[in-house]
């Protein structure tokens, strides 16, 4: 299906020539399926220019711009809800924040029509699949919710002015992050070592990904984590965040992903030093850096506020924590291994 906003269409790896193959290591007794990835017929988007320290592309900005909040307020609702009410007040008051919007922008390709997720095998200097690994929840894509949040999406951004680049993303790839252990900006081929196995200032091309040892105690140790918790979520808020991106806030209802987050952050001190401590999905974003006049911002966060009046209180009652070796950026398409949550006391 076609998008103004975006690719809408879902193609098979295998169809393309220049695709990796996608190999399963070390997981036999771990299903894992390979999620298909948004792609274009044309090649274009390898030739992206990425930013970059060193020869690992360089989101620094981006991070800086992200809400960092404390593990007792993550268990906090109200406090959550604080947050989020903040975000939207810094967007209608200081505007975009354009450094992080151009630093994102580095990870699409064909800006200039309907911009891509670039895969990370075309980075300048490419990841290997598996380089990138994090655990999400995702939601069932039959549930009301995941049509209604694209929808706010496309409202949300068809109420931008033209030309900020905007792309939606697909219901497919709705996540909420729990952990990264290694991004594509600050990749850990070893999350358990400290400083993740490799030497950020001169890393070896292509950026490898986990050993097939490493990756199968990765899984493990995020296997026995996810049997002790069963977080559960309730939509806050439609957020237009000052990064450029619409968000899908939660508040987490039984205040156990904070605590969970802390389990699997001393489980992997060699992992991304920069992790999400809010609970949101990322429904789309705008890709150019232009700052957006005051009316403009009115126009964007009335449409936020008409949908978060739809969509508040709606739950999300995950039963799986995801293992994803994610090939194309933010778009959770790789190999997807389902890790079931702890079972509900009746």
């Amino acid at each position: 299906m076609a998008s103004k906003y975006g690719t809408q269409t879902v193609d098979s790896l295998a169809q393309e020539p220049s695709a990796l193959p996608v190999q399963l290591i070390g997981l036999s007794d771990c299903p894992a399926t390979e999620v298909r990835a948004e792609r274009s017929n044309h090649r274009t988007i390898a030739k992206a220019q990425l930013h970059a320290v060193g020869s690992i592309a360089d989101i620094s900005a981006n991070w800086s711009a992200k809400v960092v909040v404390a593990s007792n307020e993550q268990a906090d609702r109200t406090k959550m809800a604080a947050v989020y009410d903040s975000m939207s007040a810094t967007l209608l008051k200081d505007g975009l924040n354009l450094a992080a919007v151009a630093a994102i922008r580095q990870f699409y390709g064909k800006t200039d029509a309907q911009p891509e997720p670039l895969f990370y095998e075309h980075f300048p200097t490419p990841l290997q699949q598996g380089a990138v690994r994090l655990v999400v929840f995702q939601p069932v894509q039959a549930e009301p919710l995941i049509q209604l949040a694209h929808s706010a999406c496309h409202d949300v951004l068809g109420s931008l002015p033209p030309g900020m680049q905007p792309h939606a993303s697909l219901p497919s790839s709705f996540h909420l992050t729990v952990f990264m252990t290694s991004q594509p900006g600050d990749p850990r081929p070893d999350p358990f070592t400290p400083g993740g196995g490799i030497d950020a200032t001169h890393p070896p091309v292509p950026i490898p990904a986990a050993s097939a040892a490493t990756l199968q105690r990765e899984v493990d140790t995020f296997r026995q984590i996810a049997l002790t918790a069963r977080p559960a979520f309730e939509v806050h808020s439609v957020v237009f965040a000052n990064s450029g991106t619409v968000l899908l806030c939660l508040v987490d209802t039984t205040s156990q992903l904070s605590s969970m987050r802390q389990r699997i952050s001393k489980s992997f001190p060699g992992a991304s030093s920069k992790q999400s401590s809010i609970m949101h999905m990322t429904l789309g974003r705008v890709l150019q850096p232009r700052q957006l006049q005051d009316s403009e911002r009115q126009a964007v966060q009335q449409q936020c506020n008409q949908w978060t009046s739809k969509l508040k209180g709606h739950v999300f009652k995950p039963d799986t924590l995801w293992h994803i070796q994610e090939h194309q950026f933010t778009t959770v398409a790789g190999v997807q291994t389902p890790l079931p949550l702890a079972t509900i006391e009746r």
